[in-house]
């Protein structure tokens, strides 16, 4: 069943009214619907509960997803430029071709997501947490990332004629790429020389996820080794 723009302002309106008055079943419930082209711009949709929810082309910017838990869930050509989904907990879920410009992410759980095409430009990812979740074709200009967790693979899709595909194992510390099997730090060094037949967008993408693992590794050695002690 498809929800219209007045359908759901209703459902937001009555879920805003009851969070203030504080009743218990102040619960927002977004289950087993579609979602085409609604603007939930700068809407509250704090501690609401979502399943088996398909979301397309809509516009999330500015919206409060902090401490939601929303479960097999699909959102297509949607924008979260700017959305709160600090400490967010999302599961089985695809998020396609979305911008998620400028969001916080600080303390989300994303457990055995996909996302595709996505451009994380600007974000926040602090202590975020992606289990077995895999990334294809998304881009991560100055994102802000420490502390994350979990990321057992992460994969990139080239972006020129012929598609590649980059693997990357927390566990073993491996990169696979093209013919390429070895360390990160041995494939950032093939990186720096140019030894990769890449174009110049393709050369700066991987630059810039090369440096984003290193991060992720350099802050989950920290935390072993302040646990170790």
């Amino acid at each position: 069943m498809s929800v219209a723009q007045d359908e759901l302002n209703r459902m937001l309106d009555e879920h805003i009214k009851q969070s203030k008055a504080e009743r218990i079943d102040s619960v927002l419930r977004l289950y087993a619907n579609e979602y085409v082209e609604l603007d939930m711009q700068g809407r509250d949709l704090k501690n609401s509960i979502g399943y088996n929810s398909h979301f397309v082309g809509c516009n999330f910017s500015r919206v409060d997803m902090s401490d939601v838990i929303w479960n097999v869930c699909t959102f297509t050509n949607c924008v979260f430029d700017g959305a709160n989904l600090s400490k967010t907990i999302i599961r089985n879920s695809k998020f396609l071709s979305c911008s998620i410009k400028g969001a916080n992410l600080n303390g989300a759980a994303f457990s055995r997501s996909e996302f595709v095409d996505c451009d994380f430009e600007g974000s926040k990812m602090l202590d975020t947490d992606f289990y077995k979740s895999s990334f294809h074709s998304c881009e991560f200009p100055n994102v802000a990332a420490q502390g994350v967790k979990h990321y057992q693979l992460f994969s990139w899709m080239g972006l020129g004629e012929e598609a590649s595909s980059l693997v990357f194992n927390f566990k073993t510390d491996q990169v696979w790429f093209k013919e390429f099997r070895g360390t990160l730090k041995e494939f950032t060094k093939k990186l720096v020389n140019k030894e990769f037949k890449l174009d110049r967008l393709e050369h700066e993408l991987l630059l810039q996820i090369s440096n984003i693992l290193f991060q992720y590794i350099s802050t989950d050695k920290e935390e072993e080794a302040r646990n170790a002690v």
